[in-house]
C-alpha cells in the first residue's frame, strides 16, 4: 500500500475522517517479516493448534480456516466502532487487525496456564472433563453430542443407562468428584450409546428426559439442510457467466427485522462496476476514463 501511495498516512493527508481498515496475519510491524501469513501458521503461531486433538495425540488442524473467518468479523468490529466514534468526535482512524492476536485471543479463553499448572492435559479431544458428562459418544450408526453436567440431566442420563444407584454415589454425586472419574463416566456412557443407533440415543435423552443430545451431523447434511437454506445460512452459489452451479457457499447469517439483507446476486466478474464507480460514483468523463484504460490502469 505504501509503494501504491494508498497506505494509511497518505490517504489520511486527502481525507482526515478516513476510517481505514488492514488485516494482517501477524501485525503491523511483523514480528516474523520473511514468513508468509497462512491459516495453517497462524494456527501454529497461536496456539490453537497445540490444544486440539486428543489428549495423546498430535497437534490438530481446524477443519476450517479459522484464522482466514475470524479475522474479518473484528476488522468489521473495529470499523463500526470506528464510525460510531468518527460520528461523535468528527475524527477518523486507522483499524488494524492481526489474525495472529484474533486467534491467539481465543486460547486465552480456557486458561490453559491454570489447568496445565493444576496436571489436566491441554488437549481434551471430543471430552470436556471440566463438565463431564459433556462429549461426543459413538453409536452403532454414527455419534451424538451429548451435555449432561446439570444436576438433573445427570439424574437423568443415569436412569437412562440404568444406573440411577449412581447418582447418590460420592464418586459421581457432583462436579468436582466426577472430573477425576471421567473416564469411567465417559466409557460407561459410551458402553450404552455403542448398543443403539443414534437415532434411539436422542429420542431416550433428549426427547424422554430432557438431557441436551444432537446428532453428529456431516457436512454435506448441513449444506443440504432446508431449513439453514431457507433462513440464508447457506446459499446455492452462481456465477455471473453460467447461472446456477452444483455448490453451496456461505450465507449472511444475521437477520434483520427492518432491514432487508442478503446475497440475492452472483459475485461480480473483474471490472463489472467500473462504470458504476468510476462514471456514477466519481463522474469521470469517458475521456478520461479512456485513458486510464489505454494506460492499462484499469
Amino acid at each position: 500500500m505504501a509503494r501504491l501511495g494508498v497506505d494509511y498516512d497518505s490517504v489520511a493527508k486527502a481525507n482526515p475522517k478516513i476510517i481505514y481498515a488492514s488485516i494482517k496475519a501477524f501485525g503491523e510491524p511483523s514480528p516474523y517479516p520473511n514468513l508468509k501469513g497462512m491459516d495453517i501458521i497462524v494456527q501454529a503461531l497461536s496456539g490453537i493448534m497445540d490444544v486440539t486433538g486428543v489428549a495423546d495425540g498430535p497437534p490438530t488442524r481446524w477443519g476450517l480456516p479459522i484464522a482466514d473467518l475470524v479475522a474479518p468479523l473484528y476488522a468489521v468490529n473495529g470499523i463500526l466502532a470506528a464510525l460510531i466514534h468518527r460520528g461523535k468526535t468528527g475524527v477518523g482512524q486507522r483499524v488494524q487487525v492481526s489474525m495472529l492476536d484474533c486467534l491467539s485471543s481465543m486460547v486465552a479463553e480456557e486458561h490453559f496456564d491454570v489447568f496445565i499448572g493444576h496436571g489436566y492435559p491441554k488437549r481434551s479431544g471430543n471430552f470436556h472433563d471440566r463438565l463431564v458428562p459433556f462429549g461426543v459418544y459413538g453409536t452403532l450408526d454414527g455419534h451424538v453430542a451429548m451435555v449432561a453436567f446439570q444436576p438433573d440431566w445427570f439424574r437423568n442420563l443415569m436412569e437412562a443407562l440404568g444406573r440411577p444407584e449412581l447418582v447418590a454415589d460420592p464418586r459421581y454425586a457432583t462436579r468436582g468428584p466426577r472430573m477425576k472419574h471421567a473416564a469411567e463416566i465417559n466409557a460407561m456412557i459410551e458402553a450404552w450409546t455403542s448398543q443403539r443407533s443414534t437415532a434411539e440415543v436422542i429420542r431416550e435423552l433428549q426427547e424422554k428426559r430432557g438431557v441436551p443430545a444432537a446428532a453428529v451431523r456431516s457436512p454435506i447434511d448441513v449444506l443440504k439442510d432446508p431449513l439453514l437454506q431457507e433462513r440464508g445460512a447457506v446459499v446455492k452459489l452462481e456465477h455471473p457467466g453460467l447461472a446456477e452451479v452444483d455448490a453451496m457457499g456461505m450465507g449472511l447469517p444475521i437477520r434483520f427485522s427492518e432491514t432487508p439483507a442478503q446475497f440475492d446476486q452472483p459475485a461480480q466478474e473483474l471490472g463489472a462496476s467500473n462504470d458504476e464507480i468510476y462514471r456514477g460514483l466519481l463522474k469521470l468523463p469517458d475521456e478520461r476514463l479512456q485513458r486510464l484504460r489505454d494506460k492499462g490502469v484499469i
